[in-house]
């Protein structure tokens, strides 16, 4: 692309050629003395080489950078008798009148500088000069966007040329001038569009823009909708979990113990698990990778491991026997028991986990041999049963 611009070398040929085209301007013809019969030229320049005289130039478009290839110049001096000099580029300064148009100019740089001559005022070696450049090529646009979660979304434009300025639009509205980044905040919830268009310094829009369609949704949650088995204590070496989260498409990361959080999908399942306390935690991740910083948690013990205990005392009367043992843990309380080594029945059972147990059984007949074995199951329902103990009601 061609770049016609003036320099100083030819201003100051320019200025030296506006000298000597005012001095011929400005000089008068031969004239004859007749009486001496001899030609004689008289040379007089009407023109200081220096003086007041102003030059005014205005141009149509008149920006630094335009879109149309045609430029219309007017210019006038404040010197009523005032004639002008033009230049374009850096093609030999002519004489020229008002307007000057130049038209179907191909994309680059131009130059265009006028001086005013004035037979009164002088000479203005310096003129006015104004550059442009044609620019019939749009821009591309290029769009970025993050969201913050929930009803924040910010968009960062670029043009593919420097000092781009944009149109903006959400939803269908009158594109709007707007500078990036836009930060859009207390978006509605639900589907929506936004647009930019980047538009160059010689005022050239994109005739495409770049655009991204969204939806703004609630903040992620989670919830767990089930385990298996659904007990704090549980006597199964295994569990399975199912989840959901409230938005579609998310996905899920699970963590246990406070353990590093991996990948997961609902459902999930844990096996081989060794008895003791468990902690289990799944967050919710939305398409936009926003993580539900509360996600859902569940707790339980895993305790297969029956419990054991021993007889501490028994009490007997003519009409009632009172046991009393102690268990390694936490379990119900009952007894099995009958006449002689029958256990066939049972007591009800105290379901309050205690480690130390009392059952008193009354209404027995006197004098009679009974057996009772002492029974109960811990918090994840691991059963026990002691050794029988015989004996027999006092007279």
């Amino acid at each position: 692309m061609a770049t016609i611009v003036g320099t100083k070398k030819s201003i100051f040929l320019v200025s030296a050629a506006l000298l000597m085209l005012a001095f011929s301007l400005g000089c008068q013809e031969s004239h004859v003395d007749k009486s001496s019969e001899r030609s004689q030229v008289r040379a007089q320049s009407f023109f200081p080489l220096t003086g007041s005289v102003t030059t005014t130039l205005v141009a149509t478009p008149d920006g630094l950078f335009t879109n149309s290839r045609d430029i219309s110049f007017d210019f006038y001096s404040n010197a009523p008798d005032a004639t002008f000099v033009c230049q374009f580029g850096t093609q030999d300064a002519t004489k020229c009148v008002p307007p000057v148009v130049l038209t179907n100019l191909p994309d680059g740089q131009y130059s265009f500088r006028v001086y005013a001559i004035s037979a009164s005022m002088g000479v203005d070696l310096v003129g006015v000069r104004h550059p442009w450049t044609v620019d019939t090529v749009p821009p591309s646009t290029q769009l970025n966007y993050t969201t913050s979660g929930g009803d924040q979304i910010l968009f960062v434009m670029m043009g593919s040329e420097s000092s781009c300025s944009f149109l903006c639009s959400m939803d269908g509205s009158t594109p709007q001038a707007c500078v990036p980044p836009m930060n859009y905040q207390a978006v509605p919830l639900g589907p929506h569009v936004f647009k930019t268009w980047a538009v160059d310094r010689a005022g050239n829009v994109d005739p495409i823009g770049a655009e991204h369609s969204f939806q703004l949704r609630s903040p992620i949650a989670t919830r767990i909708v089930s385990e298996v088995p659904n007990k704090t204590y549980a006597n199964q070496n295994s569990i399975v979990f199912t989840f959901e989260a409230n938005q579609p498409n998310a996905t899920f990361m699970c963590t246990m113990n406070g353990g590093t959080a991996t990948p997961c999908s609902s459902p999930f399942t844990y096996t081989n698990l060794s008895d003791g306390a468990y902690a289990f935690k799944v967050q919710a991740v939305d398409t936009y990778g926003f993580i539900d910083l509360i996600g859902a948690d569940y707790s339980w013990i895993v305790d297969t491991t029956p419990p054991t205990g021993v007889v501490a005392q028994v009490v007997a009367t003519s009409t009632s026997i009172t046991i009393t043992w102690n268990s390694d843990e936490p379990t119900t309380s009952q007894i099995n028991w009958g006449r002689d080594l029958d256990l066939s029945r049972q007591s009800v059972e105290d379901t309050n986990f205690t480690t130390h147990h009392v059952v008193r059984i009354s209404g027995l007949s006197s004098n009679t041999p009974f057996s009772i074995q002492p029974i109960g199951s811990d918090r994840a329902t691991n059963p026990y049963k002691l050794n029988p103990v015989t004996f027999k009601t006092m007279r």
